[in-house]
C-alpha cells in the first residue's frame, strides 16, 4: 500500500513540475515579446520626434544675390543693388533682390529656405543708374557692399553679428544714397550712406521694443 502511495506521489509531483515549467517558459517569452515591442515603439517614437524637431535653415542674403545674378547672367561687378532684404510675401519667407545692370532693372523674389526663384521681372529703363548724377555733383561710385560695410563700421559691428533688414539705393532730392538698416542686440540701426563716397549722411539707433 505504501509503495503505491509513493508511486502516486511521484507521478503527481512530476506532473506539477511539468505544468510549472511550461508556465515559466510562457511568461518569459511573453515578457521578452512585450519588451521587444516596447523598445521598437520607443525607437520609432524617438525617430519621429527627432525628425519633427528639425528646423529649416535660411540660404542667406549672399546666396540669394548669387542665385539672382546667375539667373540674370550678370556679373557681380556689373550689378548695382537697389534692394536686397528678407521679407514675408503671402505667408512665404523670401529674399527680395533688385538690382540694375546697365539700363536694365532686375527684380527677384527668392525662397529664403530652398533658393527657388518664386518670381522674376526684368525692365529696360531709359537711363543707366551708374551714370545718374547726384545732387552733390557726382555719380553712384560705390556698391551696396561698400555702403553696408560703412554702416557696420560706424556702428562698431560686423556683418555676421547683425540681421540685415534693408539695403537699398535711393534718391532724395536727386541725391543718390544707400538706405542701410539692420538689428543687433535688440537695437535697430538705420543709416543713410552717400552713394558717391561712402560717407555717413545720417544715422539712427533705437530699441526694437520702442
Amino acid at each position: 500500500m505504501m509503495k503505491k502511495l509513493r508511486t502516486l506521489f511521484v507521478l503527481v509531483l512530476a506532473v506539477s513540475c511539468i505544468f510549472l515549467a511550461a508556465g515559466c517558459s510562457s511568461g518569459g517569452s511573453g515578457g521578452n515579446s512585450n519588451s521587444g515591442t516596447s523598445g521598437t515603439s520607443g525607437n520609432a517614437s524617438g525617430t519621429a520626434s527627432g525628425n519633427n524637431s528639425g528646423t529649416q535653415t535660411e540660404i542667406g542674403l549672399d546666396e540669394a544675390e548669387r542665385i539672382a545674378l546667375e539667373n540674370a547672367g550678370v556679373a557681380e561687378a556689373d550689378a548695382v543693388y537697389v534692394t536686397a532684404h528678407p521679407e514675408y510675401d503671402d505667408g512665404a519667407y523670401i529674399y527680395n533682390v533688385e538690382f540694375y545692370s546697365g539700363n536694365t532693372e532686375y527684380d527677384y523674389e527668392i525662397d529664403a529656405y530652398t533658393g527657388e526663384i518664386r518670381s522674376f521681372d526684368q525692365d529696360i529703363e531709359d537711363y543707366t543708374i551708374g551714370s545718374t548724377p547726384s545732387q552733390s555733383g557726382g555719380d553712384v561710385q560705390i556698391d551696396v557692399e561698400t555702403a553696408k560695410n560703412a554702416a557696420f563700421r560706424q556702428a562698431g559691428v560686423t556683418e555676421d553679428a547683425v540681421t540685415l533688414t534693408k539695403a537699398e539705393l535711393e534718391y532724395d532730392d536727386g541725391r543718390a544714397m544707400y538706405q542701410i538698416e539692420f538689428i543687433h542686440d535688440n537695437m535697430e540701426y538705420e543709416f543713410e550712406i552717400d552713394a558717391t563716397d561712402g560717407s555717413v549722411i545720417q544715422q539712427e539707433k533705437e530699441s526694437v521694443y520702442s
